[in-house]
């Protein structure tokens, strides 16, 4: 008996989604997606990758790079998006756990998905931080600040939906709780929904 689902995972950051996420890949013995998607993206364009991870969860401004199409200017942050939209329909035919890119919106008419949203309280965000990097608080709470504004505005702007909203979710999970159990709930969930 096996997984036959796709899992979505938007997340705080500093929460420990991506953590979440590969180990329930593991345990459910499917695929993970999270940087994987930026580098298909990059062999997909020819965009260097290190330019697909600089506009990576990135809305176009004024000042950014892009390209003409049948005479109308695209920024390079909605071609990306595209060519992401693409990948990972692409990689949803199969089980999986894909991580972040607004992927609980462009699967949105998958059938047998699941969309988590993990969350945790800010110091608790602030200590996982500082321990992983190895930086002050303050420089801490800066990042966390920026990356879940940053992670709202490009939701917000492909998605027309509000980041972190529970109801666009179908679980919001506390990892405060550790990341064992988290993995061990949303395992549960997921068998229980969707296992063949």
């Amino acid at each position: 008996m096996g997984f036959n689902g796709v899992i979505t995972i938007s997340r705080e950051y500093g929460s420990g989604g991506r953590e979440i996420g590969r180990k329930l890949a593991q345990k459910l013995n499917v695929k993970f997606y999270d940087k994987a998607i930026s580098e298909m993206t990059a062999v997909e364009t020819g965009i260097k990758p290190e330019i697909v991870e600089q506009f990576q969860d990135r809305t176009p401004t004024n000042f950014d790079y892009g390209t003409y199409s049948s005479g109308k200017f695209v920024p390079i942050n909605d071609e990306l998006f595209s060519v992401q939209a693409k990948i990972i329909k692409k990689v949803a035919e199969h089980p999986c756990v894909i991580i972040g890119r607004c992927s609980d919106y462009i699967l949105k008419d998958t059938p047998n998905l699941i969309n988590v949203f993990v969350t945790s309280p800010l110091n608790h965000r602030i200590t996982r931080i500082t321990s992983l990097h190895n930086i002050s608080e303050k420089q801490a709470l800066k990042i966390i600040k920026n990356c879940d504004k940053q992670r709202a505005k490009y939701h917000e702007h492909y998605a027309k939906t509000k980041w972190g909203e529970p109801h666009y979710y179908d679980i919001v999970i506390n990892s405060a709780i550790g990341i064992d159990k988290a993995v061990e709930a949303l395992y549960g969930l997921a068998m229980s929904l969707y296992s063949n």
